[in-house]
């Protein structure tokens, strides 16, 4: 079990770093999905994915740039079970 990675303030704290079951990734989904709307922002994932991976500002937008498959700058649950398979095989 793992409380998410972003706070109310938009800050990271401390986060799983490993595999998940697809429920789990799902539930960390919606715990950073506060709007509801189905899609994460990319430039909000950018602070999440350098907090998880240690990645540089450029480094986490290009690797947000091949989840977001589409390039509506948004990622959605397919995407974000693709981004966490990657970052956690």
């Amino acid at each position: 079990m793992f409380s998410l990675c972003v706070t109310t303030n938009n800050e990271v704290n401390n986060c799983c770093r490993c595999a998940c079951s697809n429920d789990e990734i799902m539930r960390h989904f919606d715990q950073l999905d506060v709007s509801g709307s189905g899609a994460l922002p990319v430039s909000e994932l950018v602070l999440v994915v350098k907090h998880l991976t240690g990645f540089t500002d450029a480094q986490a937008n290009q690797f947000l740039a091949n989840v977001d498959a589409n390039g509506d700058g948004f990622v959605d649950r397919k995407e974000f079970t693709k981004m966490w398979s990657m970052m956690f095989g």
